[in-house]
């Protein structure tokens, strides 16, 4: 059996060391590593000098990790994102914000206070997740074990600055109409799926435009949305299309200013939210949680967060010079890790 240094006695100066040991690592050829490779990888003095652990074990890991500074986390987050936004340029600089929710399961014995989940012993934890602009960079993560609709958390991954022009793009299980009019009022905007339940009152067709390869436009219009007696009640714009299979979509939103078939695509920027979820999920095995704490939880949530964020980052700096596809830059990195590992100084790469 692994025996454990007590986490006090694991060298803490770097936040980012326990990334490197847990999530730098599963870089490595692409595949999960066991706590056995890992372990046997500290032997080595250079991986001992990068995850700043003289060996691993479960409990070590989980005790590291449970304990955890959020906060320092989430600020290291908003300020690498704050740094990253300015490498963007041009059309990449389109200020957007996407967000979502999914369920991981967990098992009930570690997370009793979780939501049941069905049979077999199972419960759910809930991450919302917000990405921006059209690279995708996580900038907010948030966990909850308790049972709570979107509408609950919508507010929490809104975080509205005022005057920011923002478009929030988000799927129609946020409903709540005077979440839509307080976005407006604060100078941002929204695009979202229509919720079949609205009721609605057609003020004014507006012209579609449409483009060649985009969804067909059915509809553009000026719409009352909401009952007499709903405090949410507001003129937002409706746009009804029909994809090549013939299935409906109606869109909501305040953005007057983009032609038909513009709204329609700028949409379509929220699917790409599912590509980071399953990312997170099964590339670095989101559902194996490490930590039993929801503190714990949160901080692994952040550091696979942070992961995906420098890797962007690495990404940007690598293309400086060449054009490297995303795995082509994920493929480089396992090689500079490997070469640390094994004690070769890897080559500089200027970041920002």
């Amino acid at each position: 059996m692994c025996r454990a240094t007590p986490p006090r006695q694991v060298r803490q100066e770097n936040p980012l060391q326990t990334l490197h040991c847990i999530h730098g690592i599963h870089l490595r050829q692409g595949k999960k590593v066991t706590l056995r490779e890992l372990q046997s990888m500290t032997k080595n003095r250079s991986a001992k000098m990068l995850t700043g652990m003289e060996t691993v074990a479960l409990s070590s890991l989980s005790d590291y990790i449970n304990n955890l500074d959020t906060e320092a986390l989430a600020e290291l987050i908003k300020t690498l994102v704050e740094k990253y936004g300015k490498l963007l340029t041009g059309r990449e600089k389109k200020l957007f914000r996407i967000f979502d929710t999914t369920w991981m399961t967990v098992t009930r014995k570690q997370f009793p206070q979780a939501v049941p989940s069905g049979g077999g012993g199972r419960n759910a934890i809930r991450m919302g997740l917000r990405v921006g602009g059209e690279s995708l960079f996580p900038d907010l993560v948030l966990v909850h074990c308790e049972s709570t609709s979107d509408n609950d958390i919508f507010k929490n991954l809104l975080k509205l600055v005022r005057n920011a022009q923002i478009t929030y793009i988000f799927d129609q299980g946020f409903t709540k109409l005077s979440d839509f009019l307080d976005i407006d009022a604060s100078g941002n905007y929204f695009i979202t799926r229509m919720f079949p339940c609205y009721s609605y009152q057609v003020l004014k067709n507006q012209p579609i435009v449409e483009k060649k390869g985009s969804l067909k436009i059915l509809a553009d219009q000026e719409v009352l949305v909401g009952s007499n007696d709903n405090p949410g009640q507001g003129i937002f714009r409706r746009v009804e299309a029909r994809t090549r299979e013939g299935k409906e979509l109606v869109f909501l939103t305040n953005r007057w200013d983009l032609e038909s078939w513009e709204v329609c695509d700028t949409y379509k920027l929220r699917w790409q939210i599912e590509v980071i979820f399953r990312w997170f999920k099964q590339y670095l095995n989101l559902n194996h949680f490490i930590a039993h704490s929801i503190n714990g939880v949160l901080a692994q949530m952040l550091l696979i967060a942070l992961t995906h964020l420098l890797l962007l980052i690495f990404h940007r700096a690598l293309n400086g010079s060449k054009k490297f596809s995303f795995i082509e830059s994920e493929r480089t990195l396992r090689n500079l890790i490997d070469e640390a590992i094994a004690g070769e100084p890897p080559p500089a790469v200027k970041l920002f």
